[in-house]
């Protein structure tokens, strides 16, 4: 009987978000949504951030992100075993297994997993101030829904459909996935925080399939500071 109930259910999830992509047009009205998406959410304040950290519910993940030195940190399980994970856009790491260090290829590796994980994670922290970039496409739907699409990349060719109020405050999408078979499945956004003034996210993205809850969410005007130690000094001394 469990078995049948969850063929079932499995074949309604793919029934019902396999859906295409709306029909939509770029120009100025589609700019002027993503314009208005930024200003709610505050990016402007965002990028005066010097640094958040958060924690992932779904994967059980934790994350320390330095804008300033562009440093990344990520905590999380696999294998059996804990792994703290710490990197920069140069191409340096620093990597402990069950708090030891490790190097070489399984290093190489374990990065490599640590940085598809943040990538994916960072995104969904807060991806309305993550809106433009290289080849990221602005579209508007009959609906007057905003269309983004982003290439190929670190968002797999991912797209979304947001659904705003008329201020522009994102009420929910709907994601086409461009590395699985999910289509068009929706998602509401609620529990909005404010992380500094003017800076807002939300922490509970619901679904009929699957919750995306974010917890422990912190902005930092000033990173490192006499009250937040940096937690990067072997890392930030392979630097010097």
């Amino acid at each position: 009987m469990l078995a049948s109930i969850l063929v079932v259910l499995a074949s309604l999830v793919l029934v019902t978000s396999r859906q295409n992509l709306p029909h939509a047009v770029a120009g100025p009205a589609a700019e002027s949504v993503v314009s208005q998406i930024e200003s709610r959410v505050g990016k402007a304040g965002w990028e005066k951030l010097e640094a958040v950290s958060f924690y992932f519910v779904p994967g059980g993940r934790a994350h320390f992100k330095d804008f300033r030195r562009n440093f990344v940190e990520v905590q999380f399980a696999m294998d059996s075993s804990q792994f703290l994970v710490q990197y920069d856009s140069d191409g340096r790491f620093v990597i402990y297994k069950n708090r030891q260090r490790i190097q070489g290829q399984v290093a190489e590796q374990v990065l490599v997993q640590a940085q598809k994980f943040h990538t994916a994670d960072f995104f969904l922290l807060n991806p309305f101030v993550q809106l433009r970039g290289a080849g990221v496409e602005h579209k508007i739907t009959e609906e007057g829904d905003l269309l983004v699409l982003f290439p190929s990349g670190p968002m797999d060719g991912d797209s979304y459909v947001i659904r705003t109020d008329a201020t522009g405050m994102p009420l929910q999408w709907k994601v086409w996935s461009g590395s699985s078979r999910l289509k068009g499945l929706k998602f509401q956004f609620e529990n909005w925080r404010e992380l500094s003034p003017g800076v807002r996210t939300s922490l509970m993205h619901t679904s009929f399939f699957k919750n995306v809850e974010i917890r422990d969410v912190r902005g930092f005007t000033a990173y490192p500071g006499p009250e937040n130690k940096d937690r990067f000094t072997e890392l930030a001394e392979m630097k010097k």
